[in-house]
């Protein structure tokens, strides 16, 4: 009889399991929900947002460049400058200012240190901002505007300036761990 029982009660305790695994539907719609707390408060700043933001908004002006290239190609217009700015706003816009600001917010989770150099965020969004419009300016060079090149030619090395300044501040922080060197450790609560 006791065998019974504890096949009735693993039974019942497996049906009660089930009931409370959520549904795929259940699944998905938590999966959609925006994770706030993913990461800790303490490693999130302004500059990494309005980095995102940088991202964010050279993905609309490429969706808005390649949905003009359309029908211009159609047409039968040269639409290589704006096909190559296009490019650009995707790679450059929106690909490295994503790595950029994943970086600077990663870093002091993965490495539990606070980042050396944290003005250097700054510094990184404003290089960004200004090599993005600076590069984007290619079409106006191609419509006849040719005072705008030394701008185009200067974004490369602006872009390369943001990418320096995560770079100094992971090879800091990896540099000093390997050194044995203690940096300012950075909470990794939830931020309450």
């Amino acid at each position: 009889m006791s065998t019974l029982n504890a096949m009735v009660a693993n039974t019942s305790a497996a049906l009660r399991r089930e009931r409370r695994k959520p549904s795929s539907t259940t699944k998905i719609t938590s999966a959609l929900k925006p994770a706030r707390d993913a990461l800790p408060m303490a490693v999130r700043s302004r500059e990494e947002s309005r980095i995102f933001r940088v991202a964010m908004r050279s993905g609309g002006a490429a969706a808005v460049g390649a949905a003009a290239a359309v029908p211009a190609a159609w047409a039968g217009l040269d639409v290589r400058l704006l096909a190559d700015t296009v490019r650009h706003l995707i790679t450059v816009g929106v690909l490295t200012s994503m790595v950029v600001a994943m970086a600077f917010r990663l870093i002091p989770v993965l490495e539990g240190r606070a980042l050396p150099w944290p003005r250097l965020r700054q510094v990184a969004l404003w290089s960004l901002a200004t090599g993005i419009v600076l590069r984007s300016a290619e079409v106006l060079v191609g419509a006849g505007w040719p005072a705008v090149a030394p701008g185009v030619a200067l974004s490369g090395i602006l872009i390369w300036i943001a990418v320096a300044c995560v770079g100094a501040n992971l090879v800091a922080v990896i540099g000093n761990r390997s050194r044995g060197v203690e940096v300012a450790r950075v909470s990794v609560g939830t931020g309450a």
